[in-house]
């Protein structure tokens, strides 16, 4: 019997060895598998963070676009005003200044009207003096001429100096002028 009991004992240790190297197999296995489990766990949530990071830093973009297109709108409305304001005495003095150039135009239309009418008395005139000047110099030429009754008394000496008066004094531009006689 003891050797019957020793064979138990040993073979019941055996069996209790067996039992612990498989519960410590499981615990290895389960160990591992923790491990393997947990470093998949750990990768999981590694992608979430960065997945997690993403979507944050693309809201952050967003919301700086829509913050930049809100700033921009908000600078456009405040911008318009001030610069209509800002322009507002540039076109008073735009408008002013277009109706001063109306006055101007009218006023030179007039000052050239005017020197018109001037040019043309003065035109008339002239032609005037030059016709008198024309009418004056061939009642001197008929005298000097003999022509008149009164040339018989003036002598040969007079004659030439009266025809070279004449045409010192006959008008330079009155031979210009159409239907003019000319002195001789």
């Amino acid at each position: 019997m003891n050797d019957e009991a020793a064979r138990r004992k040993a073979e019941e240790g055996r069996v209790e060895a067996e039992d612990e190297r498989v519960a410590h197999e499981e615990d290895r296995r389960v160990a591992e598998g923790g491990n393997e489990h947990a470093q998949e766990q750990g990768r999981v949530e590694a992608e979430e963070r960065r997945e997690v990071s993403e979507s944050d830093r693309v809201l952050a973009e967003e919301k700086r676009g829509s913050l930049r297109a809100f700033y921009t709108k908000l600078a456009t409305f405040v911008a318009l005003p001030i610069a209509f304001v800002a322009l507002m005495p540039a076109l008073v003095g735009l408008y002013l200044n277009n109706r001063r150039a109306d006055e101007n135009r009218e006023l030179i239309e007039q000052v050239v009207d005017a020197r018109a009418d001037i040019v043309t008395g003065f035109k008339r005139a002239d032609l005037a003096l030059c016709r008198s000047a024309n009418e004056q110099g061939d009642i001197l030429a008929d005298l000097i001429r003999g022509v008149e009754k009164e040339a018989t008394d003036i002598s040969e000496e007079s004659r030439r100096q009266f025809q070279l008066a004449l045409v010192r004094l006959a008008p330079r531009d009155c031979s210009k002028l159409p239907n003019q006689k000319r002195n001789p």
